[in-house]
C-alpha cells in the first residue's frame, strides 16, 4: 500500500518562457502527469476606487443619468462616464496641478468600472493515492492567487504574475516527496 504522499512535479520549478506563454495564452500547462491550471475570476473584495487614489473617484449618477449636478468635491476635470455598468461621475487623479485625465486614463477606468479587478488562480493538478493505494488523477495539489489584478493584462504582466505564484507554489513542494 501507497502512502497519501505527494511526488513534487521537478518540472514545474524551471519552466521556460514558452512554457509560460503557453500557460498564459492556454490557461492550461501538461508537465507528463501533472498540469498547472490558470484561472481568473472577478475580485469581488477590491474596489479600486476605495483602495487605490490613482484612479481617481467615481460616483454613480441617478436615473437615467441626466441632469444630475456633479457630486461634491469633484471639480471642473470632472466628467459623466456611460458605461454598460451604468453612469458615472469621475474626478480623475490629481497631482499637484497635473491631473491625469485622458483619453486613456478614460478608457482604463471604464475597464475598472465594468469589469472590476480580477483575482487569478495557479493550480497544479496531479494524481495522489487514498489510503486503499488507489490512484485518483487530476486533483488540486497545490494553489495560489494574486488579487487586485488589473483588467485585460498584456500577456508580458501575466507571464511575470505566473512566475510569482509558481514561486509561492514551488516552495511547498520541495517537502512534498513520495518513496
Amino acid at each position: 500500500m501507497q502512502p497519501l504522499t505527494y511526488q513534487p512535479a521537478a518540472m514545474v520549478f524551471n519552466l521556460s518562457d514558452e512554457q509560460v506563454l503557453e500557460l498564459v495564452h492556454n490557461n492550461r500547462l501538461e508537465l507528463g502527469e501533472y498540469t498547472l491550471r490558470l484561472s481568473s475570476e472577478p475580485d469581488d473584495l477590491l474596489n479600486p476606487f476605495e483602495h487605490f487614489e490613482c484612479y481617481g473617484r467615481v460616483e454613480p449618477v441617478g436615473r437615467g443619468g441626466w441632469g444630475s449636478c456633479r457630486p461634491t468635491g469633484f471639480d471642473g476635470s470632472a466628467e459623466k462616464l456611460r458605461l454598460q455598468a451604468g453612469t458615472f461621475w469621475w474626478q480623475p487623479y490629481r497631482e499637484g496641478r497635473k491631473v491625469y485625465g485622458g483619453s486613456k486614463e478614460r478608457a482604463y477606468v471604464a475597464d475598472l468600472i465594468d469589469y472590476g479587478l480580477q483575482v487569478l488562480e495557479l493550480e497544479l493538478l496531479g494524481p495522489v493515492w487514498d489510503a486503499q493505494g488507489r490512484q485518483h488523477a487530476s486533483v488540486v495539489l497545490d494553489s495560489a492567487s494574486v488579487c487586485g489584478v488589473e483588467p485585460f493584462p498584456d500577456d508580458e504582466h501575466t507571464a511575470e504574475l505566473v512566475r510569482c505564484l509558481l514561486e509561492d507554489i514551488n516552495p511547498r513542494w520541495t517537502a512534498k516527496l513520495r518513496r
